[in-house]
């Protein structure tokens, strides 16, 4: 009776076997976090992935100097991505979640309303904690710059390239498509010696609310682009771009470099010179990286979002084991939990080859973490993070001298 059981029990185990190895290897996925999103998986490719970078590869900052970073907290307010000051040194200005654009005032030691990106604000833009189902409607600036002129240049995730007068007030979009093709994710801009400008769309696929998933997909629709100002015309000069993010052109406006964040490098875009229009990596971060800033002498400041852990690094190499777990009924952000380790905060300094020579970091993240910007000035590193409602500045005289430095001797 028994075997007879078991036979009538084994064609209905291999059926359901069966069905569910086909929903869990369906494309696109019909369960899952993933599910109805349009994933695509077909831009993952071991080929071009590295050893893994570890901290005994990569021993920036073994005594974590930037505990010790001082903390500028905001009231009401959350996610200053990047920061800016203008021509005469007042700042810094930044952009937050809700779509305003604040500036410190350090006499008064709090911030102040500078400005808006959005020009259709409705009562769900001034909700706190804001929401980023509501960025489209509110906006959400990320890199800033003030030009020559005193205007300040913002790039908005969802409108597009914008400039605010040196007044501030509500903010005008100067560009929001190309050849054709909407903004979809625009992230960070610099202007080279002559004011043009150039910026990142880090996404033709997706908006800003699902840069997770421009990491994940391994999305490649990227595009970098210029503006010129006096002919209000915008080029596309690379395109098929992984994640491209935070962006510094170099002092003789020779070239640029810019984040190629899902790949955890830095890239080089040459703008004169025989190789003016090609491509060329930079130098490679074990991490993600985010905004990149120049300093006075022509280095470069990256921060990174958090470090790439071995436990991504082995889903990364067996990515058909990444496709089944998140097949799984479950959330998205609860299956990514396990992958990722325990917020982090890090910052590189590099010279004009690519070579690291200083970097700060907070392995525990429990004072600084998912840092999204530093830059150098007056002596003082400034950071920040896209999600914290946090600034922080680190005196670099002090910690400089026994920092331990790498990659150039």
């Amino acid at each position: 009776m028994t075997g007879k059981k078991g036979e009538a029990v084994r064609p209905v185990a291999f059926a359901i076997v069966t069905v569910l190895v086909l929903m869990l290897g369906w494309d696109p996925p019909l369960i899952g976090p993933l599910a109805g999103l349009n994933f695509d998986w077909s831009n993952w490719n071991t080929s071009d992935m590295r050893p893994f970078l570890g901290l005994e590869d990569w021993p920036c900052d073994p005594h974590n100097k930037l505990v010790h970073a001082h903390s500028i907290s905001l009231q009401n307010a959350a996610g200053p991505e990047s920061l800016a000051f203008d021509g005469s040194g007042g700042g810094p200005y930044t952009g937050v979640a809700d779509g305003r654009i604040l500036r410190w005032d350090g006499n008064q030691g709090n911030w102040l309303a500078f400005g808006v990106t959005s020009s259709v604000r409705t009562e769900v833009c001034d909700m706190q904690p804001s929401s980023v189902d509501n960025e489209h409607v509110c906006g959400r600036p990320l890199g800033l710059r003030f030009d020559k002129h005193g205007n300040l240049y913002i790039a908005d995730a969802y409108l597009g390239l914008l400039v605010m007068g040196p007044q501030g007030g509500v903010a005008k979009a100067v560009s929001t498509q190309a050849e054709g093709v909407p903004f979809k994710f625009v992230n960070d801009l610099d202007f080279d010696e002559n004011g043009t400008v150039y910026f990142t769309d880090s996404s033709a696929r997706r908006p800003r609310k699902q840069c997770n998933l421009v990491t994940f997909e391994q999305d490649k629709s990227g595009r970098l682009l210029k503006y010129d100002p006096q002919t209000q015309q915008t080029t596309v000069i690379a395109r098929d771009l992984f994640y491209p993010n935070g962006i510094a052109v170099s002092q003789d406006s020779s070239f640029l470099l810019f984040s190629y964040t899902s790949k955890s490098r830095i890239m080089k875009f040459w703008l004169k010179g025989p190789k003016s229009g090609t491509m060329e990596e930079f130098a490679e971060v074990p991490g993600y990286p985010d905004n990149i800033r120049i300093t006075k002498e022509g280095d470069f400041w990256v921060a990174l979002h958090s470090r790439v852990t071995r436990l991504q690094y082995f889903f990364a190499k067996n990515w058909y084991l990444l496709r089944l777990l998140y097949s799984l009924p479950f959330k998205f952000d609860h299956i990514a939990a396990l992958t990722t380790g325990p917020p982090d905060a890090m910052v590189v300094k590099f010279n004009p080859h690519g070579e690291a020579i200083e970097a700060f970091e907070d392995r525990s993240g429990l004072h600084a973490s998912f840092l999204s910007y530093a830059e150098e000035r007056d002596g003082l590193l400034w950071m920040s993070s896209v999600f914290l409602p946090k600034i922080w500045t680190l005196p670099l005289n002090a910690s400089a001298g026994s920092s331990r430095r790498f990659g150039v001797v």
